[in-house]
């Protein structure tokens, strides 16, 4: 019955609906831009065949599948490859899989003048970065330089951090993935997909890659994820692993947005500028009827296309290599352990600057205020997030706080704490 539905379409046009890739012994079907294996490849097409007739006269009944191998017009390529804006079939003979953003081939279908979509999009920015000019014009830049500047790497990501759930940036992350083309984006529920083994399917191919809850901690360690989580935001090339394939480099032009509901979820180093944080600091989310209506009108993609055309004339400037100044400082803040913060309080108000112990008395000082033995590493760790420097003084190994050396140790602080 399915047979008699949908007839075989012609073998020609058949033919050029698929491209195989030799390098990883897969067939491409160029319509979903989606790759099977050819076991498969000959199953799903075992059906079609074709009649021919050979040079004695002879008809004879012939399978697609069949005829391809042989066929020196079917497409075969060395591999593939992420080039943005360039053709399907790339200079060295690459199947390319990039796909054009949805907001790129609809935005000039927009009329954002007037637009509640745009106004309602507007309302939900502001709420979530606090209504902070600078903040909201960092994460809307961000937003139409990625969609609208496809083949320049974009190299810090954005972490919107609420305390308040339903706060609105889950739809904020559907809205952009939309943007993007849902084809061309990965909305994950936590960290868990992106940092495991098998990740091809989540990073392959995409422009935008969405975690909607940064609690998981990688590797057991609680900077296990972001240190990760580096070359995926800042290299231009990732590794990435299929399921029965190899692991392997692919090209990499993905923009990565996280989101959290808590403010130590995605801890990292004060120095590191691969995020642009936002934290929002409400204490109540907007109206429920404002959510209902913004999910709605979002239904219609002439409510897009309005927001594409609003970002495209307003926020395409060049975004700086890496984030610009944004709330790390909170991030910072929570991170420094109880202990670090009282041995820091204490130094603040009895002491100048610069400040230097001998290691040893910074272990003991250390195991005695957080009511446990630490190891040297998280010790280590943990001061240098609490602004101490760990090196040597007059061959001494020893830890100092301030902007230089210093001039001598403090032999008393031990006993004063």
């Amino acid at each position: 019955a399915y047979l008699e539905e949908s007839p075989d379409e012609s073998y020609e046009d058949w033919r050029n609906g698929w491209v195989f890739d030799a390098s990883s012994n897969k067939f491409w079907f160029l319509e979903t831009m989606s790759s099977i294996n050819q076991q498969a490849w000959r199953t799903v097409n075992g059906h079609r065949r074709s009649t021919l007739t050979d040079e004695d006269g002879e008809t004879q009944t012939i399978p697609y599948c069949k005829r391809w191998l042989t066929d020196a017009d079917a497409v075969r390529v060395n591999g593939t490859t992420i080039a943005p804006e360039q053709s399907l079939l790339t200079k060295d003979n690459q199947l390319n899989l990039w796909r054009d953003y949805w907001a790129r081939l609809h935005a000039d279908e927009g009329e954002p003048e007037g637009s509640e979509a745009v106004e309602l999009f507007k309302e939900l920015a502001d709420f979530l970065c606090d209504g902070r000019g600078e903040i909201i014009d960092m994460l809307l830049n961000w937003m139409g330089f990625g969609l609208f500047n496809p083949a320049i790497r974009v190299r810090w990501s954005i972490l919107l951090i609420s305390d308040l759930k339903g706060a609105g940036k889950s739809m904020l992350c559907s809205t952009i993935a939309r943007l993007y083309g849902l084809e061309n984006a990965s909305i994950l529920p936590g960290l868990g997909g992106l940092l495991s083994n098998f990740n091809g399917s989540i990073l392959e191919g995409k422009a935008f890659v969405a975690v909607n809850e940064t609690v998981d901690k990688g590797d057991g360690s609680k900077f296990g994820a972001v240190e990760a989580l580096k070359s995926f935001i800042s290299d231009d090339q990732i590794s990435v692993e299929h399921k029965g394939q190899d692991r392997r480099k692919v090209d990499n032009y993905a923009r990565f947005m996280f989101c959290s509901n808590h403010t130590d979820g995605l801890p990292f180093e004060k120095n590191e500028r691969r995020f642009g944080v936002i934290v929002c600091q409400a204490t109540q989310a907007l109206d429920p009827a404002f959510y209902a209506r913004f999910a709605e009108i979002f239904e219609d993609d002439q409510a897009l296309a309005d927001l594409a055309a609003w970002l495209k004339a307003h926020y395409t400037d060049p975004l700086p290599n890496t984030a610009p100044p944004s709330d790390t400082a909170l991030i910072q803040d929570e991170l420094i352990e109880d202990w670090v913060a009282m041995l820091n309080d204490h130094v603040d108000d009895t002491r100048m600057y610069p400040v230097a112990l001998p290691a040893n008395d910074m272990r003991e000082i250390a195991d005695r205020l957080s009511g446990r033995k630490l190891s040297d590493n998280h010790r280590a760790k943990v001061l240098k997030r609490g602004g101490w420097t760990r090196g040597k003084f007059k061959g001494k190994r020893c830890y100092w706080r301030g902007d230089r050396q210093p001039d001598y140790l403090d032999e008393d602080l031990k006993n004063e704490l």
